[in-house]
């Protein structure tokens, strides 16, 4: 039985923030830069090949065996701040989330999330 399919990421830091959504098939995203007054909001119909290629990416990257949390304790307060929610069509599922500190492969999800979401959003790292 396939399960519901779950891509979620919110990030951001006082400024700039980026939220990428698979909802009803639609991959949405919503972006602003570091002034606030440039924002994109971008809608994007999902495409089969693009969703099975992300799903690949995430075992390749394993995004799965991420730890739930990843915080700096010493981090300034108004840093940087992530969540990724995630349940691919076997129902495998990843929830992380992290205050100015990441997994190694931090970066190559981005790059798989770019790609998916046609969106060019930085790393903020």
């Amino acid at each position: 039985m396939t399960k519901k399919e779950v891509i979620f990421f919110d990030a951001g830091a006082y400024g700039p923030y980026v939220k990428c959504e698979l909802i009803n098939g639609q991959l949405e995203s919503e972006y602003g830069d570091f002034h606030g007054d440039k924002m994109l909001d971008l809608k994007v119909k999902s495409n089969e090949a693009k969703i099975i290629s992300f799903w690949k990416r995430m075992d390749e990257i394993n995004v799965w065996n991420w730890n739930k949390t990843y915080n700096d304790e010493m981090a300034i307060t108004d840093g940087f701040t992530w969540e990724v929610k995630l349940r691919n069509r076997d129902g495998k599922s990843k929830y992380s989330s992290g205050y100015e500190k990441y997994p190694r492969n931090y970066k190559k999800f981005i790059t798989a999330i770019n790609k998916l979401f046609e969106i060019k959003i930085d790393f903020w790292d």
